[in-house]
């Protein structure tokens, strides 16, 4: 309470408080003592509010000033209230709100306030990802961004967010829409509850996974489609059969799975390049299509194989349509402007006679087509139970290859090769025999494929090497005439990382000179990766070893390729040989290869020399070797070694 001269006449107990003194320090004085920001030139009512210092501290405070009157006099009532929490709460609230501003409206992610479906404010970001501007969105529902179908799964999801309002983690929601401009958007929505001016609304943020989802959809399509061709992959093939299975078994309707392997495509591919190879591939799968109904299901099942599902065929329309595959794939294809020929051997089985699962069924047309590709390919067989014979003779041998280095099983024989010139043997050429301990000799021509297929040529190769480079050794210490050593080598072996250096690191390791060494790659095994095969030739042939291309003229090779290749030696295919005589076409074939091959400075190599009537022929058309039966079959190394003199003499006849 004061006076009309501003005297303090009381404080109350909060007053004393409030300004931490006793009421008896400032009773007589003035109130500017304490209030030192009031200016009292006329006392009136009213309310005001300001900062004052009291005790270092800054103290808000709201002043109502009322006027009192006592008998004859007039005092004041000064309600003085402490506003320093209250404003400081309103401070936090404002700097608050303005933080939620700026990042509202700054935020990378898409933000819409809105009740239920009334949009109540966006940022810039969503305006951006709906194509609109503010005016097109603020005020309307949001449902009109999303089909019908969507909106009454939206509903649902808000209504879940205000029921579970106490919820600390919202969850998330995937939606779908198309924005103004008819961009077709994924995104990843989460609601949350929020209250403005005393409104319980949503806040919406969505982040745009668009990219994301169709790099998910894309990796979902790649994971069950072949990349090449587009069609479905093994994984998908099997989605596909066991549904048809099931629905086959409970009508009783037949389904049949036709199991296709292209003949002569990995020579294709080999001679030609991948490129070529996956050109080829399109069209071969286009002429197969044309072949087949759309309901019929064409799967790719990995490199040159197919599968075809076929629902609800009589047997009678499955021949037609496997003669019908077999007869668009006969005609010739054009690759690289040149006719490329191929053909398809098909097996076929039957559900449910020959199988009731995927697994079955496809080995049992797997053992059909094999028994197409014995009988002379580009045809078709159904699956009998006989067939069984031959995959399990191909299982042991499989599983055979794996063991037989380990029981000894594996041996050299060794095939002299003669100077048709001077009468000496100069070389020797190794092939590998094998005689399991149960099912006796198994022919290279038999296990050899399956090696290559199963990765067991790698081991088999690095074996002979080592094994063929030691004997050689073994025989110059012996006291033979110094020879090459021919090993074969296939495009499995070759395209190792390592093959370059196992070689050189066997001749270091048997301390044989490079000179006597000799690989024999055929024509498939250079056309593949040509500059990288080039290389490690040239690695080779720099370091002394001999190159020959084995079965040479029975592939693609041209007079421009083989100048590039740094080797030494063509080896003329034995089919050349075989029927060789001075009326035959195949002398002239001889004759031209030979010819090629000196004006390559390249020296020539007949195999399956037979007749002495061969070696004359070839000794006058300047062939330089000769290897084959006429002087000897393949041997063992202490035959060969005890018969050397021998084999020598058989060129005495011819000179």
């Amino acid at each position: 309470m004061i006076d009309e001269k501003r005297h303090v006449l009381s404080l109350n107990y909060a007053a004393e408080t409030l300004f931490s003194l006793k009421a008896s320090d400032v009773i007589g004085s003035d109130v500017v003592k304490l209030l030192p920001f009031y200016k009292f030139s006329s006392l009136q009512d009213g309310r005001t509010e300001h900062s004052l210092l009291i005790s270092n501290r800054e103290v808000t405070v709201e002043i109502t000033v009322m006027a009192v009157a006592i008998e004859e006099t007039v005092e004041y009532m000064l309600y003085i209230r402490n506003m320093t929490q209250e404003r400081e709460a309103e401070k936090t609230l404002i700097e608050a709100k303005n933080r939620y501003e700026n990042l509202f409206y700054s935020s990378p992610l898409a933000i819409m306030v809105h009740r239920e479906e009334e949009v109540v404010s966006v940022n810039d970001a969503m305006i951006q990802l709906l194509g609109v501007t503010e005016d097109q969105l603020v005020g309307k529902s949001l449902y009109d961004f999303f089909s019908s179908e969507q909106v009454p799964d939206i509903k649902k999801g808000l209504k879940a967010v205000r029921d579970r309002k106490d919820e600390p983690r919202p969850p998330l929601a995937q939606l779908k829409m198309f924005n103004a401009l008819g961009k077709e958007l994924f995104l990843e929505v989460k609601s949350t509850l929020i209250q403005i001016n005393g409104e319980t609304l949503f806040q919406t943020v969505t982040r745009d996974v668009t990219e994301q989802k169709k790099a998910q959809e894309s990796l979902q399509y790649m994971a069950f489609h072949d990349m090449l061709t587009d069609l479905p992959n093994r994984s998908m093939f099997s989605n596909i059969v066991e549904k048809s299975i099931d629905s086959a078994a409970a009508s009783g309707k037949k389904l049949h799975f036709l199991f296709l392997d292209l003949d002569r495509f990995k020579q294709v591919n080999d001679t030609l390049g991948h490129h070529a190879g996956d050109q080829l591939m399109l069209q071969v799968v286009d002429r197969m299509k044309s072949c087949l109904r759309n309901q019929d299901v064409l799967s790719r099942f990995g490199g040159d194989e197919f599968l075809v599902l076929l629902h609800d065929r009589m047997d009678e329309e499955v021949r037609k349509i496997c003669k019908s595959l077999n007869d668009c794939l006969s005609t010739p294809f054009v690759v690289l402007s040149r006719d490329v020929y191929l053909g398809v051997s098909i097996g076929v089985s039957l559900f449910p006679k020959d199988g009731k699962t995927l697994e079955v069924l496809v080995r049992h047309a797997d053992l059909a087509m094999y028994e197409v590709k014995k009988q002379g390919r580009n045809h078709y067989l159904f699956y009998q139970k006989e067939m069984q014979v031959h995959t399990t003779r191909r299982m042991r041998i499989e599983d055979g290859l794996r063991k037989a280095f380990e029981l000894g099983e594996m041996e050299l024989h060794y095939q002299p090769k003669v100077n048709i010139q001077s009468g000496h043997i100069v070389g020797v050429e190794a092939l590998i025999r094998w005689t399991h301990a149960e099912m006796g000799v198994i022919s290279p021509a038999e296990f050899i494929p399956i090696a290559e297929e199963t990765g067991v040529i790698v081991t088999l190769t690095k074996w002979v090497l080592k094994k063929a480079c030691h004997q050689n050794k073994y025989w110059q210490l012996k006291g033979l005439p110094p020879l090459k050593m021919s090993v074969n080598i296939s495009s499995v072996d070759f395209g190792t990382t390592d093959f370059v250096d196992y070689v050189l690191d066997v001749l270091r390791e048997v301390e044989l000179e490079s000179r006597y060494l000799e690989l024999e790659i055929t024509e498939s095994v250079t056309m593949k990766h040509v500059e990288q095969t080039i290389e490690k030739l040239q690695i080779l042939k720099d370091a002394g070893v001999f190159i020959s291309i084995d079965d040479f003229g029975s592939g693609y090779s041209s007079f421009s390729y083989i100048q590039k290749l740094p080797i030494h030696t063509l080896k003329i295919d034995r089919s050349f040989i075989k029927d060789l005589d001075p009326n035959t076409t195949e002398v002239s074939i001889v004759r031209a290869i030979i010819t090629l091959a000196k004006s390559l400075q390249l020296s020539v190599v007949a195999e399956g020399v037979e007749e002495v009537e061969q070696v004359e022929l070839l000794h006058k058309e300047k062939c330089d070797e000769v290897q084959g039966y006429y002087f000897s079959k393949p041997i063992s190394a202490q035959e060969f070694y005890e018969k050397f003199h021998k084999i020598e003499e058989k060129m005495e006849f011819v000179h």
